[in-house]
């Protein structure tokens, strides 16, 4: 099977070729090997990749590395060899991955600062799904996070998400009285 891979949303993608019999691990091991770190996760417009027979040939799919083993060398004063772009190893650790998870379980994940107002993500989200603006309401760890269709300044570290972070995504219900 041929796959195009690509690390997060930048960077160029590269032509995979696997056997899908050997697997998940198979196919992370020839992500290794091809382009230089094993993914810790994988997905393909957004969906997790669990095992390799979610996979299509010609499929384009966005890995992920490890964020822990770049926190950590970070911690230990140790450069950042991941960090292509060549940042210093603090800006790098102020990015941040957080996820968005639909109802029906379709994730999309975001690179953002922590700066970064939660508005933006939640309203890219919506773009990305298609939708009008306020058609879902979000949560986070049970807490609703601000309406979509009114201004807020409140920003990811305000709300003290951390890397890996999930936002709830719910369909926006309207109505619901008896007659």
């Amino acid at each position: 099977m041929r796959v195009q891979v690509r690390e997060g949303d930048a960077g160029e993608a590269v032509l995979i070729k696997f056997d899908p019999d050997e697997g998940l691990e198979g196919f992370l091991e020839a992500c290794r090997a091809k382009i230089g770190f094993r993914p810790a996760a994988v997905s393909v417009k957004g969906a997790k990749i669990l095992d390799t027979s979610d996979l299509e040939d010609g499929d384009e799919v966005r890995c992920e590395r490890e964020a822990p083993s770049s926190r950590k060398r970070a911690a230990e004063g140790e450069p950042d060899r991941d960090n292509q772009a060549g940042k210093s190893t603090a800006a790098a650790t102020d990015a941040i991955t957080i996820k968005v998870v639909q109802g029906d379980g379709t994730e999309v994940m975001f690179k953002v600062k922590r700066s970064t107002k939660i508005q933006k993500i939640l309203r890219a989200h919506e773009q990305q799904a298609g939708v009008q603006p306020g058609s879902f309401r979000y949560t986070l760890d049970g807490d609703f996070l601000p309406d979509t269709r009114r201004d807020s300044d409140d920003t990811i570290e305000k709300w003290d998400m951390q890397d890996g972070d999930s936002i709830d995504a719910h369909v926006e219900q309207t109505g619901g009285g008896r007659q």
